[in-house]
């Protein structure tokens, strides 16, 4: 075995990159807001939950102003258990940002496994290998334990969506969960309902009656009276929030809300707090309360640096203890927000007074939380001011970082702004970034549309060593694209090389990519001593997927010249970096397991073969023509593995796949040649009966979802394609997995292990 050859090829473990951005945990996120004087205790509502079985899901579905969370922390309250708490929020919509948050959350009331959070720390994390571990130490709970999920609806992720349920399913009855929310909960909650576990709370039970009017008139002052306080319940349907705002209206000046004029009855509840409630107060504190209102979570600091002001840390605290619908978020008093509904209204007012100061109020808040190392908050609130520029120059410093600590949620969300507001041409390194993830991840539509982005953006950007880069990364994507045949991939990934400095976080991609090029050439040598130059630069930097994929490639250059004892052990290699840093949902991997496959299919072994096959059968759908090399090398690869275990319907099926690449990126030099002369080798293999390894790449992508709760309209829209095409391929799934049903269908694929159990 020559040197080249030796280096780099047993390394699964390696230190973590050493650009990995750390994630925050906000901490005022993981405590109630504090309880304010003049609360009124909704006893009515807490006996109704309290009626049901310990460990019941408590649900408290209603729109904003009906007092969910007060009545999640007065539950907490009574049950006088330890208690998680954690209040989400947009960010939150993110499946790893939203397991840290839980993670730091249930570690105050039950032992979390040390592996959880490093699992959360290292590349690419398995939010459903973690999900599964937070639900098993919460099972763990000794003794009851309380765990509240303010505001579920911010999350739109089905992702997240998943680990809720996840949290929610394996709850034993010692573990109470209590989750509020605007609209209608994300889990499965017909089921939770036939098992008799859930607490429904809505707007009904949340409508104050008449005696809870006249406390909470009392708590701030106004004395009211019986019949006043049947007509302002019967005014505002009970709605808890309207009755506080009309109290606290006329705490000031003494009237009883009944009979004051002009009535409150004549108008909209926002037009009355325009007109009556902020017209009660100063000018300076109307100014500073729509002013800061542009901001998720107010401090006294980073109100100061949005206003060009001091001592708003003195102004806070004074309006949280005038109940001024402003919640102290935790106990030093250092965080605050105001309450949902009220920062709506003071948003409104602001942009009906000083619209054109909104974007300068909010890219002053960028700049704050830029400062104070609050990158993703800076980002969203450069995008609120269309800040693009600013914006860009954070999420195109970061979104390797990003990707590789599994924060892909919140990316895509990013990247869709830029889409959406047309400025990806403007930003190459964040169309280029785009691009990769969305190859990664098997949206070859999405792919196209960004790389064309980067390509376009160039001849905008001056000639420098930053716009150098900037076409270096360009390059590495075309060439990864192969869109104009393998001649055309080899000479960008040589320009990009050129263009690319050393130590470039991008170099283990380019340089892998560069051996995968020469190898898929013909050029085994060459190819050779890139790979390992790959594996050893990947190691140090890194990148996993990079590091495993070189090995992979490697090994494949081992089978070609029949060095099996080689092959085997840079297979393995491969696998072990996939298990021991749990990269297994990653679109690569599908080479890795094909690979390791069809090096196993060496040695007869049969078993082996089937579950590698298995492995990379699910995930094949994310390997694609938007990386047509890998995706025709590991299609191959499971061709030849499948053949050795008689299975000529799978291979086929392998085949088809192979063509419909070739015919979109055609020219693919001797990879394409290697194709062909497998050909006659399949023509002339026996048929075999149709199975589980001929589902095809959007059956295989219609299948986790079969095991959802989403009707075939609603699998539709998140695949994007019709009603009629789901059930299509479904029934063509039941065909080929020999079952009837939909859950029969599931049971089969957890049982080939095409699906988690």
């Amino acid at each position: 075995m020559s040197e080249a050859r030796g280096r780099g090829a047993l390394a699964p473990s390696r230190p973590a990159p050493p650009d990995r951005p750390t994630l925050p945990v906000l901490t005022s996120k993981l405590h109630p807001p504090m309880s304010r004087p003049g609360e009124v205790e909704r006893r009515a509502v807490l006996d109704y939950v309290a009626g049901h079985p310990e460990g019941a899901v408590v649900a408290v579905v209603a729109p904003a102003g009906y007092g969910k969370t007060m009545l999640l922390r007065q539950w907490m309250d009574r049950r006088r258990a330890p208690a998680a708490w954690i209040s989400l929020d947009p960010d939150d919509n993110d499946p790893i940002v939203l397991l840290q948050h839980l993670a730091s959350a249930l570690q105050e009331v039950v032992p979390i496994d040390d592996v959880v959070f490093q699992e959360l720390a290292v590349e690419y994390p398995s939010v459903r290998a973690v999900s599964r571990r937070l639900a098993n130490s919460l099972a763990r709970a000794d003794g009851a334990v309380s765990v509240v999920l303010d505001d579920v609806h911010v999350l739109g992720n089905p992702a997240c969506h998943e680990v809720v349920a996840v949290l929610i399913g394996e709850a034993t009855p010692a573990v109470a969960i209590a989750v509020a929310s605007r609209e209608e909960l994300p889990v499965p909650t017909a089921r939770l309902r036939a098992q008799g576990r859930l607490a429904e709370v809505g707007a009904l039970e949340l409508a104050m009656d008449q005696d809870e009017a006249v406390m909470l008139a009392a708590r701030v002052g106004v004395e009211l009276s019986a019949d006043a306080a049947s007509d302002v319940v019967a005014h505002t349907e009970g709605w808890p929030v309207a009755l506080y705002l009309i109290a606290q209206s006329h705490s000031r000046d003494g009237n009883d809300p009944a009979s004051s004029a002009p009535s409150w009855r004549d108008r909209p509840l926002v037009e009355y707090v325009h007109e009556e409630f902020l017209a009660g107060l100063d000018a300076d504190d109307v100014q500073f309360l729509t002013r800061t209102s542009v901001l998720e979570r107010l401090s006294g600091p980073s109100c100061d640096a949005v206003l060009d002001t001091s001592h708003a840390a003195d102004r806070l605290e004074q309006y949280a203890h005038s109940n001024l619908l402003v919640v102290p978020l935790d106990n030093d008093r250092t965080w605050y927000r105001y309450h949902h509904l009220f920062q709506d209204l003071l948003r409104t007012e602001l942009e009906r007074r000083e619209p054109e100061l909104v974007p300068t109020l909010l890219s002053r808040a960028a700049t704050w939380a830029e400062s104070h190392d609050l990158l993703d908050v800076a980002v969203e609130y450069a995008m609120a001011a269309d800040d693009a520029d600013h914006a860009a120059r954070i999420v195109g410093d970061r979104a390797l970082a990003l990707y590789r600590s599994g924060r892909s949620a919140t990316l895509g969300r990013w990247f869709t702004w830029f889409e959406d507001g047309g400025h990806m041409p403007d930003h190459p390194q964040v169309a280029t970034a785009a691009a990769w993830m969305t190859a990664l991840t098997g949206q070859a539509a999405a792919t196209e549309r960004w790389a064309a982005a980067a390509e376009a953006s160039r001849p905008r950007l001056p000639d420098d060593v930053h716009g150098d880069q900037l076409d270096g990364l360009v390059n590495l994507m075309r060439a990864t694209l192969c869109r104009q045949g393998i001649d055309q991939a080899q000479a960008d990934i040589q320009r990009a090389r050129r263009q690319l400095p050393i130590g470039h976080p991008w170099q283990p991609s380019m340089t892998g990519i560069a051996g995968i090029i020469e190898a898929c050439q013909g050029n085994a040598e060459v190819a050779e001593r890139l790979l390992v130059e790959t594996t050893d630069i990947a190691a140090v930097a890194g990148a996993a997927p990079a590091q495993s994929v070189a090995l992979a490639e490697r090994a494949l250059l081992a089978v070609a010249r029949n060095d099996r004892r080689e092959a085997r052990s840079l297979a393995t290699a491969a696998l072990d970096i996939v298990e021991h840093r749990l990269l297994q949902d990653h679109a690569t991997n599908v080479l890795v397991f094909a690979v390791a496959a069809r090096v196993a299919s060496g040695t007869g072994e049969t078993t082996r073969i089937k579950a590698l096959t298995t492995r990379a059968q699910r995930l094949r759908p994310l390997l694609g023509r938007s990386m047509p090399l890998l995706a025709v090398q590991a299609r191959l690869a499971l061709a030849r593995a499948l053949l050795t275990v008689a299975d000529g319907a799978g291979a086929r099926t392998m085949m088809r796949e192979i063509d419909e690449i070739l015919r979109i990126r055609p020219g693919m030099g001797a990879l394409e040649a290697e194709v062909e002369e497998f050909r006659p080798v399949l023509d002339a293999a026996p048929a075999a009966a149709v199975g589980a390894s001929t589902l095809t790449t959007a059956e295989l992508r219609v299948l986790p979802l079969l095991r959802t709760h989403l009707t075939f309209r609603e699998i539709g829209e998140r695949l994007f394609v019709s009603q009629n095409t789901v059930k299509t391929q479904a029934i063509s799934v039941y065909r080929k997995l020999g079952v009837s049903s939909r859950s029969a269908a599931v049971t089969r694929a957890i049982e080939l292990g095409l699906l988690e159990p």
